[in-house]
C-alpha cells in the first residue's frame, strides 16, 4: 500500500497516528510506503518515535527519511518518506536505504525471495514547485541545492540522482 499522509501528528496518541497503525494491522499489510510524513523523526520524544508507534504491529520495521538540513530542532518537518514492513516482509528485507543528501526524498527496502528473486520497494516524494510559502518542501530543497552551488530544480535533481531507475 502507498499513502500520502499530508503530515502525521508529532504525538503518537493522536487519532491520525493511531489510524495509520490500525489500518496496517486491520488489512494485515506487509509493506506500506508513505510520503509526506511531516515528521522530524530524530526530534521526537522516545514515546512518540516511529519505533514506539509500530511496536504493536507484528515484526515491524521502519525505514524513513526527512530533511535533515532545516528545522532540525522542530518536531514537524514538511515532506519525508517512510516504508514500514511487517510480518514476512521484515524477514525478507536484505537492505534499506534513503536519500544520501538528507533531504528526505526517498526511502527504499530490498526484499529477497525464492530462487534469487528480488523486489525493491520505494517511497519517493517529488515536491510541488508551485506550492507557496517559505517552508514548503520545494523551497527547502531549493535552498539546500543553492547553498551547494547546484542550480537545478528539486525535481530535476531528484530525477538525476535517484539511483534505482
Amino acid at each position: 500500500m502507498s499513502a500520502n499522509h499530508n503530515n502525521l501528528p508529532t504525538k503518537s496518541y493522536k487519532q491520525k497516528s493511531k489510524l495509520h497503525i490500525s489500518t496496517i494491522n486491520y488489512y494485515n499489510l506487509d509493506v506500506v510506503a508513505t510520503q509526506e510524513t511531516g515528521l522530524n523523526l530524530f526530534a521526537l520524544e522516545v514515546h512518540d518515535s516511529m519505533e514506539e508507534r509500530i511496536r504493536f504491529l507484528h515484526e515491524a520495521r521502519a525505514t524513513y527519511a526527512h530533511n535533515q538540513w532545516e528545522g532540525t530542532f522542530y518536531k514537524h518537518q514538511p515532506g519525508g518518506t517512510m516504508i514500514i514492513s511487517t510480518n514476512e516482509a521484515t524477514h525478507r528485507t536484505t537492505t534499506s536505504s534513503s536519500d544520501p543528501l538528507g533531504l528526505g526524498r526517498w526511502a527504499t527496502i530490498l526484499l529477497s525471495g525464492k530462487e534469487g528473486h528480488r523486489t525493491r520497494i520505494v517511497s519517493i516524494y517529488n515536491p510541488i514547485a508551485s506550492s507557496p510559502g517559505p517552508h514548503t518542501v520545494n523551497r527547502q530543497q531549493t535552498r539546500h541545492l543553492r547553498a551547494t552551488k547546484d542550480y537545478r530544480t528539486p525535481t530535476t535533481a531528484l530525477r538525476e540522482e535517484f539511483p534505482f531507475v
